[in-house]
């Protein structure tokens, strides 16, 4: 064996003995690692790093970020169409990046798509993107969706994105499928679309863990995570586009089994991914489809929604209203004004996304009624103000009694509105999708 070959065992670091040669902590190291920037190379679960590259790399000039994309036109996913209404296989807007041919293999192995995988990319779409056209990463996602809404796409459908990995303690109540198709020796990447999410936990720190009588390296260790990534609002509604695209282009059953985390597969190296601020529960309210119902609801009516189910409507949406009051005033506010409280908040959803619309915080407007004197939509101190003036308008002039979602939508919105049947669909599939 010659002497290049046969290197020292110095020559050669171990992640946790790269922090301790630079002096830095080890989850500082992971951004770095996960996008290609310190040279190294992915062993198994394992990392490896040859100090002489490391070296090269910090004697080398900073390298500047990568040039940001091409813009694209912002899209308005919350208002497009209405939720959980029939879809065809229309594809929403993707850009296409693409990756290292060595990072996904070719075709499916004769297997067909049977579920789409959530994953957190732990860093952002760029760095993301450049990792997977490294040919040192050996993974890759189908689709990556940026905070700002843009989705892009890295290996094609018919391809096989290497991104689900290896199979440990997988969550087989929630999933049973993968428990007879590993049984049975089949590549999980070869049966799922995968979807990295851009974000970041806060905090974390790397480590190991036994299990099955095996070491395992673990990017991000359990109870060492400050706060959990969540999607941004504009973020969920591209995902949930996408997914609503491939449901319905590859006959997916959009339920729990079907629409997954990255955790079902590997729970204890992945537990983070995507991590427990994942909205699952509300994008899996959102794709089912609804229930047959009355073509119109009154505004005036019992309680079709529980307060546990308004209040979580509420969390799910991260709605800034939380933080001003508790979610038990704002339903008592609806029921003592004989409001249903599903046609409120279905209003307040279709309006500003629950409150995380870009200025809805700040007029804190429910359904963001004209202020006609103003001559532009109101302003409240309160959140409670703006839900109590919501719920007294609507039962006077010039709004119609009985005041029902189709006889509200016109005149709040203007007769001349040629989206106003869509838009009374839409409320009205909020409020069947809550009072499931």
């Amino acid at each position: 064996m010659s002497k290049e070959t046969h290197r020292p065992a110095a020559w050669i670091l171990t992640r946790e003995e790269l922090a301790i040669y630079l002096r830095v902590a080890g989850d500082a190291l992971q951004p770095l690692i996960d996008s290609g920037q310190i040279p190294g190379r992915r062993i198994g679960s394992e990392w490896r790093f040859l100090r002489p590259a490391v070296d090269e790399w910090l004697r080398a000039p900073a390298v500047p970020a990568p040039p940001p994309a091409a813009a694209v036109a912002p899209h308005d996913w919350a208002s497009a169409e209405p939720e959980n209404a029939p879809r065809a296989a229309v594809a929403p807007p993707i850009e296409w990046v693409g990756a290292a041919a060595n990072n996904y293999g070719t075709g499916r192995q004769n297997q067909a798509i049977k579920a789409v995988v959530n994953h957190v990319m732990l860093g952002t779409l760029d760095s993301t993107s450049s990792w997977f056209n490294n040919s040192a990463a050996e993974v890759s996602a189908n689709y990556g969706i940026g905070q700002d809404g843009r989705i892009v796409q890295f290996v094609r459908d018919t391809d096989t994105a290497y991104a689900n990995g290896p199979v440990y303690a997988p969550n087989t109540a929630a999933t049973p499928w993968i428990a007879t198709d590993h049984a049975n020796g089949l590549d999980m990447n070869t049966l799922t679309i995968s979807i990295e999410w851009e974000g970041m936990h806060k905090g974390g720190r790397s480590g190991r863990v036994a299990w099955n009588g095996h070491i395992l390296d673990v990017a991000l260790m359990k109870d060492s995570v400050k706060t959990f990534w969540a999607p941004s609002e504009t973020q969920y509604q591209a995902g949930l586009a996408l997914i609503r695209y491939l449901c319905a282009k590859y006959n997916l059953t959009p339920d729990r089994a079907h629409i997954g985390r990255h955790s079902d597969f590997d729970s204890v190296r992945k537990w983070f991914c995507p991590g427990e601020g994942f909205p699952l529960q509300r994008l899996l309210n959102d794709l089912a489809p609804a229930p047959a119902g009355p073509a119109d609801f009154p505004l005036l009516h019992a309680p079709s929604v529980s307060q546990a189910a308004f209040t979580a409507a509420l969390v799910a949406a991260h709605s800034p209203v939380l933080a001003e009051t508790d979610t038990p005033v704002l339903y008592g506010i609806c029921t003592a004004n004989g409001v249903d409280p599903a046609v409120a908040l279905a209003f307040f959803g279709q309006e500003t996304a629950y409150g995380t619309q870009d200025g809805a915080a700040d007029n804190k407007n429910w359904g963001n009624l004209w202020d006609h004197a103003a001559g532009a939509i109101g302003s409240y101190p309160t959140w409670q103000q703006g839900l109590v003036d919501w719920c007294n308008q609507l039962q006077h002039p010039p709004y119609p009694s009985p005041a029902t979602v189709r006889a509200i939508v016109p005149i709040h919105r203007g007769t001349d509105r040629a989206d106003n049947d869509a838009y009374a669909a839409a409320v009205i599939a909020r409020i069947q999708a809550l009072a499931k």
